[in-house]
């Protein structure tokens, strides 16, 4: 009989063909030096260390304003600091953000007992969105906005499993049930502190 399941290569192939017309999208605005004003100013703000001075004090002052909060412009400057700054830098950036972003869209869908197999489903149609692809080059903070709220997503999962696992386990009276449920506490702990995350990049965006 024909073997009828799919074989491991075909999502690889379907994953490439998605990345490789992501990558035909943006090549024209990954290849010019061209930014949006958004970016720019971004950028300005990093290299000129405005709201750097005091961190804390800066959150107090922005938080309530609508302004953005520093620890995207510190995690750039961390970037810019540990790998060096250069023309492209700033597109570099925003595009590795976009591709960590990729991958923890994919580990959500698995975390939730999805097939590896199917994972390029919700890349695919993350990269659909017009915004998505416009932004990803733009040097803007959504991109390590995103990056966090997915990490603290992939926390979240991972706990609400592993207290179902732990709740299973104690109807069964197995020892093992505290070990999930210490678990499930310390990827609880790990989302809020993502949470925090997102709130002192762009304010209480990060938290809606």
């Amino acid at each position: 009989m024909a073997d009828n399941k799919p074989r491991i290569g075909n999502h690889i192939l379907i994953y490439l063909i998605w990345i490789s017309v992501f990558f035909l999208i943006i090549s024209s605005s990954f290849l010019t030096r061209s930014i949006s004003l958004e970016g720019l100013s971004n950028s300005n703000s990093v290299r000129t260390d405005e709201g750097f001075d005091s961190f804390w004090t800066s959150i107090v002052e922005n938080s309530g304003s609508g302004s953005e909060l520093p620890l995207g412009y510190l995690l750039e400057r961390w970037a810019m600091s540990t790998f060096g700054d250069g023309a492209f830098f700033e597109k570099v950036y925003s595009l590795v953000l976009f591709v960590l972003c990729g991958f923890l869209l994919v580990r959500v869908w698995r975390l939730c007992g999805n097939s590896r197999l199917t994972g390029w489903m919700p890349m695919g149609l993350w990269m659909m969105v017009p915004i998505v692809t416009r932004t990803a080059t733009q040097n803007v903070l959504e991109m390590p906005l995103t990056f966090f709220v997915l990490m603290a997503l992939c926390s979240l999962v991972r706990g609400y499993f592993q207290r179902r696992k732990s709740d299973k386990l104690a109807e069964d009276h197995a020892p093992a049930s505290k070990k999930y449920l210490w678990r499930s506490f310390y990827s609880s702990a790990l989302a809020a502190l993502w949470m925090a995350c997102a709130f002192l990049t762009k304010g209480f965006v990060g938290c809606y």
